[in-house]
C-alpha cells in the first residue's frame, strides 16, 4: 500500500505543478488530475484503517481511545506546522483560521485532513454497525453500512464517503472474501488502463457529477489495491526501494507540496526545469519534516497506546 500512497502524492503535485504553469514530462499537464490521486488516498486510509478493524475481529469502547490517540500523533502535529505557511505563502483567507484549527475546513489543498478526520470519527461506528450484522446475518450483511455510505454521499450530503467506501469495501474482500479478492484483482490491467487513459482528458471534465466520478474512481481503484496487497507484478512495481521512499513521507510530501510550489513560482522559475526544482525541494522538505515531526510523533502515539490492541489502526 506504501507505494500506491507514492503514485497518489506523485499525481497530486504533478497535477499543482501543472496548473502553476511547469509540467514534469515534454510539456505534458497534469493539470485537473490532482483530485484523482486524492481519491486515491482516501480510498487507501478507508482500506488500510478498515482492514486493521476486521483484522482484530472485535470492537469495544474502550479501543476507540487508542485509536483516535493515534490518529491525533499521526497526523495533527505536522498539519499545525504546515497550517501556517498557507496563511504566509499561498491565498488562503485568515478568516479560515479558526476553522481550520478546529478542523472544520482547511485553506487550499489542506481541506482533505478535515474530511479525513470526520471519516476517522465515522469508520468505529460504521464497523461495529457491520460486525453486529455480521453476527445476526452473515458476513455479506456487513456491506449494509457500505452501501449505505454510498448512497448518502451520493443522495444526501457529498463527502467523499463514496470514496472512503470502496476502501471499506476492498478491506472486507481480503478478510472475509478471499477468493472473490482474487479474482476481483485481477481485473488490475483493466483499472490500470482506464486510469492511465482518464488522465489526459481528466482536467477537461466538467459539469459531470463529481460525486459519481470519485465513488466510480474508488470503487475503480479496488482491483489495483488488491493486486497490490495479494502479490505480482502490481506488487513488485510498488516495492521498489524509491516507491516506497516516497510513500513512506507521502503525507509529509502531500502537506508541504503546495505551498513549496507557489513559493517557488513566485521566485520565477524558468519552465524547462521549474517543476523538476520544486519536486526536489518538496522532497527535500518533506524528507526533514517526516523525519523531524511525522516519525516522532507517530511514535509518540505507539508509546501512549502501548498497552492497546496491537491490531488496533495506528
Amino acid at each position: 500500500m506504501t507505494g500506491l500512497r507514492a503514485l497518489a502524492a506523485f499525481i497530486v503535485f504533478a497535477s499543482h505543478a501543472s496548473n502553476a504553469g511547469y509540467h514534469l514530462a515534454f510539456g505534458f499537464s497534469f493539470g485537473g488530475t490532482g483530485k484523482i490521486g486524492l481519491w486515491l488516498f482516501f480510498v487507501l486510509s478507508a482500506h488500510l484503517l478498515a482492514g486493521q478493524f476486521f483484522a482484530s475481529d472485535d470492537i469495544r469502547l474502550s479501543d476507540l481511545g487508542p485509536y483516535l490517540i493515534r490518529r491525533i500523533f499521526r497526523v495533527l502535529p505536522l498539519y499545525y506546522v504546515a497550517l501556517p505557511l498557507f496563511f504566509v505563502i499561498s491565498s488562503a483567507n485568515v478568516t479560515l483560521l479558526w476553522p481550520s484549527l478546529f478542523l472544520i475546513s482547511a485553506p487550499d489543498t489542506l481541506w482533505s485532513v478535515p474530511v479525513e478526520y470526520r471519516f476517522y470519527l465515522v469508520l468505529p461506528l460504521l464497523v461495529a454497525a457491520s460486525m453486529w450484522l455480521r453476527q445476526r446475518y452473515g458476513e455479506l450483511a456487513m456491506l449494509i453500512p457500505v452501501v449505505a455510505l454510498v448512497i448518502v454521499d451520493r443522495y444526501v450530503e457529498g463527502e467523499y464517503w463514496g470514496a472512503f467506501a470502496a476502501g471499506v469495501f476492498s478491506a472486507w474482500c481480503l478478510q472475509y472474501r478471499l477468493k472473490f479478492a482474487r479474482r476481483l484483482a485481477l481485473f488490475w490491467p483493466c483499472a490500470a488502463i482506464v486510469f492511465i487513459g482518464s488522465l489526459p482528458i481528466a482536467r477537461s471534465v466538467h459539469g459531470f457529477d463529481p460525486t459519481v466520478q470519485y465513488i466510480a474512481w474508488g470503487f475503480l481503484f479496488v482491483p489495483v489495491i488488491l493486486a497490490t496487497h495479494l502479490g505480482g507484478a502490481v506488487s513488485q512495481v510498488m516495492a521498489r526501494r524509491p516507491v516506497v521512499w516516497l510513500g513512506e513521507m507521502s503525507f509529509a510530501f502531500y502537506v508541504l507540496h503546495y505551498p513549496i510550489i507557489v513559493g517557488l513560482r513566485e521566485v520565477g522559475l524558468p519552465d524547462d526545469y521549474g517543476a523538476w526544482v520544486m519536486l526536489g525541494c518538496t522532497l527535500m522538505c518533506s524528507l526533514i519534516a517526516y523525519r523531524l515531526i511525522e516519525q516522532p510523533m507517530r511514535n509518540v502515539g505507539y508509546r501512549l497506546t502501548a498497552r492497546a490492541k496491537p491490531a488496533l489502526p495506528a
